[in-house]
């Protein structure tokens, strides 16, 4: 599939803070080729009763995706909720708005 859009992937390092307490922290994004589809009424459906919103499948190349739960795409943030990977090759990111 040709992936002609761009995302931009988020990572997280977790911290220890002054109390002792783990954080996360968000590291600079990276940006990506990726493509973009929308999401089924079949991926919608098993979603909606554990109330999840699903916005976007975004396909990036599986070797390029590093486990990242943000990501931004169009001025947008999402998070990410599932990944499938259909090949060896590429890795479908299911992602939800993020308030």
């Amino acid at each position: 599939m040709e992936k002609t859009d761009m995302i931009i992937l988020i990572p997280v390092a977790h911290e220890t803070d002054a109390l002792n307490q783990q954080v996360e922290r968000e590291l600079p994004g990276r940006e990506i080729f990726c493509c973009v589809k929308n999401i089924t009424r079949s991926e919608w459906a098993a979603t909606a009763h554990r109330g999840l919103k699903p916005a976007l499948c975004v396909i990036v190349w599986a070797d390029e995706y590093e486990g990242e739960i943000t990501a931004e795409y169009s001025g947008e943030r999402y998070g990410v909720y599932r990944t499938y990977q259909p090949n060896s090759e590429e890795i479908e990111l299911y992602l939800q708005r993020k308030v």
